[in-house]
């Protein structure tokens, strides 16, 4: 056996060296892992997906704020569409929502002047 994998000396130790229970604890614990793991699994692919969406989504916007130089929006765009190529979710909504509301006003206004 290899001892990397397991160290039944210690988990015997912790359970009074009770031989019966730790082999329970063992088969219930194998039985838990794998459904657990397939559990684990699908919710990174899960999250990956999210990710993978929302990057697609921050570099479209991105691209058209570049297309129609809207700069402010682009800019916040384009720190959003890099972070989340990393794969860093850590995204601040209320900053994203404030450069569309801004960006929204300032075409409203230009609109507004120019027709």
């Amino acid at each position: 056996m290899d001892t990397n994998f397991i160290n039944a000396d210690n988990a015997m130790a912790r359970l009074n060296n009770n031989r019966e229970l730790y082999l329970k604890l063992l088969i219930k614990a194998g039985e838990d892992i794998n459904s657990m793991l397939a559990d684990l699994l699908e919710k990174i692919n899960t999250a990956a997906a999210a990710v993978r969406t929302a990057e697609e989504s921050a570099h479209a916007l991105k691209g058209v704020a570049a297309n129609l130089s809207l700069d402010y929006l682009k800019s916040g765009m384009e720190n959003a569409d890099i972070k989340l190529k990393n794969g860093d979710i850590n995204i601040n909504p209320a900053e994203l929502k404030l450069a569309v509301s801004r960006t929204i006003e300032a075409v409203n206004s230009w609109i507004e002047e120019n027709s």
